[in-house]
């Protein structure tokens, strides 16, 4: 099965991410991703709100599954351009879940949401490769030349599984330290009621 997902931030990203886990998908493309994402999708150079191009570009790879991730497009319209086939089969499938918890915290730019620089280096994401249940999606990320660099405000999702909630969030906040930026910023508040709790 070739895929589409359709957007450039940290949702894509995870999205692209479990995507890449099935047997079922052969390739998947990203319009128009991002850094994180180039890990398991062709990134393509086609806007989120490009309909026009998309639909060309869908066409012409025959794409079997085009994932949206992104509200504008959505709310722009993009599933009256694209055809949607239904073969009613959904209550056939046998959903999983992890008997766990999973904690994100965001990894932003100071200043945002109103100034901030991007272009910063990145460091550190290696680490995450070398952990099980341990993942950062980017959100706000590029590359320039083969580092990859900030482009956004809200710049990666740091993401742990625990047992629980508050060994989650633990194993969380430790992620964070192993990534570096000039302009790292992060709130230390995520999942606070969890450890008062």
């Amino acid at each position: 099965m070739k895929v589409l997902i359709v957007g450039s931030g940290g949702r894509e990203h995870a999205i692209a991410w479990k995507v890449a886990q099935s047997p079922k998908v052969d390739k998947i493309y990203c319009a128009p991703g991002n850094a994180g994402i180039a890990e398991y999708a062709e990134c393509v150079d086609i806007g989120a709100m490009e309909f026009d191009k998309l639909v060309a570009f869908a066409k012409e790879k025959e794409i079997d599954l085009t994932v949206i991730g992104m509200d504008d497009p959505l709310v722009g319209g993009i599933v009256d351009v694209f055809e949607a086939c239904v073969d009613g089969t959904l209550d056939q499938i046998n959903l999983e879940f992890e008997d766990n918890a999973a904690v994100c915290v965001v990894l932003a730019s100071d200043g945002y949401p109103v100034k901030y620089d991007k272009g910063l280096p990145i460091s550190g994401l290696d680490e995450f490769g070398k952990h099980e249940g341990y993942y950062c999606f980017h959100a706000g990320t590029k590359f320039d030349g083969d580092q990859i660099v900030t482009n956004g405000g809200r710049v990666l999702g740091v993401t742990a599984k625990g047992k629980d909630l508050k060994e989650a969030r633990a194993n969380a906040y430790t992620a964070t330290e192993w990534v570096k930026f000039d302009n790292k910023y992060m709130r230390h508040d995520i999942g606070k009621a969890i450890d008062e709790a």
